[in-house]
């Protein structure tokens, strides 16, 4: 089936998030978008090689409990777009979650001499529903380092899975091709940037 999408202007992205978000309670056969920032807003990647050992945190931690579509991680938050299917067992996911922040934690205390919380104490997600959502919910997270001015465009960030949609990153840790599958992505990694930027009304 072709996805038309509905073009929208960056200024009405969050209009898409107005769902209150909840403690994560993911369910079977859904679609996710789970974020978490630093305690207090503080960041939670310093160096370089933070946002990599995060990064090789997820593959070893939630590979095999649910399909990563998408990510982003920013100085003192992250996002994760999940897909779960029909056999997901929650209690799995969440320990492998827990695991994931807390052994990262511990590196970071470790690396900068300190003791204490890095993490918002919970998680939260907000359920993804029809293919809109789902194609706006994966450009907001790649679209994140812009509005933050962090980069003047979406390619340019270095920590997001932009990369693994255009072909310049193949470390395979999305399901690019379940993604393609449930938003009706364009095959063609070239068509990705330009379908992106259509979607979000032309922004870089």
């Amino acid at each position: 089936m072709q996805f038309h999408t509905k073009v929208l202007s960056p200024s009405n992205l969050n209009h898409l998030f107005n769902e209150k978000p909840i403690a994560m309670k993911l369910k079977p056969n859904g679609i996710y978008h789970i974020y978490n920032r630093g305690n207090n807003k503080q960041k939670i990647f310093l160096l370089k090689q933070n946002y990599e050992f995060f990064i090789q945190k997820i593959d070893r931690q939630l590979s095999g409990t649910i399909d990563l579509l998408a990510y982003c991680l920013m100085p003192n938050h992250f996002h994760l777009m999940v897909s779960t299917s029909e056999n997901f067992e929650r209690d799995v996911f969440t320990n492998k979650y827990r695991i994931l922040l807390s052994s990262y934690t511990r590196a970071i205390n470790k690396q900068e001499e300190r003791t204490g919380s890095l993490f918002q104490q919970n998680s939260k997600s907000v359920e993804i529903t029809g293919h809109q959502h789902a194609l706006i919910c994966m450009n907001y997270i790649h679209l994140n380092p812009v509005k933050a001015g962090l980069a003047n465009s979406m390619e340019n960030w270095r920590y997001s899975s932009i990369h693994e949609y255009t072909g310049s990153n193949r470390n395979n840790l999305c399901n690019t091709a379940l993604a393609t599958e449930l938003i009706d992505l364009p095959h063609d990694p070239k068509d990705f940037i330009s379908f992106s930027k259509g979607a979000i009304g032309g922004t870089t």
